[in-house]
């Protein structure tokens, strides 16, 4: 059968963040290399019922299309035709085993697993498995569990009105602003990280800015004008924000932990800072040196992280070969 005539349906839950904005990015590239893309939305766990809605507004700006009318629930995309991405929240036991559309089971995130049994379950079998973040690659075949030539990598792009030469980015007259990305309430993952940089940065109070309700013209505006951009969360996936602020030009700081433990999905050397799992904290002293140094040493740093922005503008023309990647591998 010629891929031509597959069609591909990518199930998508119904909310903006950075995981249904890559689930949109595929669909988009599908379609843009001449494929027959669409996105199948769902509420919450209820993943057999197919909402039936016109393409998210936020995600416009890409090519997709909404799943046709008559594909009322699972029933009926059970054809051999067909191919089924799903990210990793869905439930691997949606599809019965004699389900004939071919399958992808798309991990967007690094589930928090220590001993990675979660690469284990032999639910994943009828699958064909695709990584967004070189840590999770690493994982799954490691385990030995999963079939390496089912396995692959599929990451995302950064969004591309982020991106912009070195020289553009040099034009700006930058504020010693520090940008930071989570709200303000204990029960957030990260919380007590932040504020133990705050306490000691206190004389810099006012030069720390939360990125928080901004559209993404917003954001990009506030990282154009800003110098540092610091993330200690728990990096799940080779996280957005991360990759957008950098992209405006901000020097970017992080921990270590999940996919930002490796140089290949975040690749910050010394500007990435060792997560102590048994007191649950970093050396704030250490990073409070690193934000002092890279406010006042803005142009040496930036130049520091060339290679980081420069892996963030050629992340498009990636996604696009690990895309026909996997459908040649497949098919």
């Amino acid at each position: 059968m010629k891929i031509k005539n597959k069609k591909f349906y990518i199930f998508c839950p119904l909310l903006v963040t950075g995981g249904p904005e890559a689930l949109h990015q595929l669909c988009s590239e599908l379609n843009n290399l001449g494929f027959d893309a669409y996105m199948y939305y769902y509420m919450d766990d209820n993943v057999c019922k197919k909402l039936e809605i016109e393409i998210i507004s936020v995600y416009s700006n890409y090519n997709v299309k909404k799943c046709p009318d008559y594909i009322k629930n699972l029933s009926n995309l059970d054809h051999e035709d067909n191919i089924i991405i799903i990210p990793e929240i869905v439930n691997k036991n949606i599809f019965p085993n004699n389900f004939k559309s071919k399958l992808i089971y798309w991990f967007l995130a690094c589930p928090d697993d220590k001993n990675n049994q979660i690469y284990k379950d032999p639910k994943l079998l009828k699958y064909y498995i695709a990584c967004q973040s070189q840590e999770v690659y690493d994982r799954i075949l490691n385990t030995g569990f999963l079939n390496k030539k089912k396995c692959f990598k599929l990451s995302d792009y950064t969004r591309q009105n982020f991106i912009h030469t070195d020289d553009y980015l040099k034009s700006f007259n930058r504020k010693n602003y520090i940008t930071f990305c989570f709200k303000k309430k204990p029960s957030d993952i990260g919380f007590k990280h932040y504020e133990k940089i705050f306490s000691i940065m206190s004389d810099y109070q006012d030069n720390f800015i939360e990125i928080k309700n901004l559209s993404s013209e917003e954001v990009k505006n506030l990282g154009l004008i800003s110098k540092i951009y610091i993330d200690f969360s728990l990096h799940p996936g080779k996280d957005r924000v991360p990759r957008e602020m950098a992209s405006t030009g901000c020097i970017v700081i992080t921990g270590n932990q999940n996919v930002a433990s490796n140089d290949v999905d975040v690749p910050l050397k010394d500007r990435k800072f060792a997560y102590d799992p048994v007191t649950d904290s970093y050396d704030y002293e250490r990073i409070v040196e690193q934000i002092k140094y890279d406010l006042k040493n803005y142009e040496t740093s930036f130049n520091e992280q060339f290679t980081y922005r420069e892996l963030i503008r050629k992340e498009k023309q990636i996604f696009k070969s690990e895309i026909l990647n996997i459908i040649k591998e497949m098919l």
